[in-house]
């Protein structure tokens, strides 16, 4: 499968915040590479779990200092 372009790639960033490896992934299961179908969808939820934990140790840690 050749590679999304890497306007493609930025753009897919831009609004989701995914990691490049993510964005490809995803772009590759929408033009049919439905192999990496499971395996994007996996790591799509991963980055959005530890962007959430990211976000309540920075909260935690806020906390502390006050």
């Amino acid at each position: 499968m050749v590679r999304p372009n890497q306007e493609a790639i930025d753009t897919f960033i831009s609004i989701t915040g995914a990691p490049e490896a993510v964005a490809i992934s995803m772009l590759e299961l929408k033009a049919g590479n439905h192999e990496r179908r499971d395996q994007a969808s996996i790591e799509l939820q991963l980055c959005n779990v530890f962007e959430a934990k990211a976000l309540e140790l920075s909260d935690f840690e806020k906390r502390q200092v006050n």
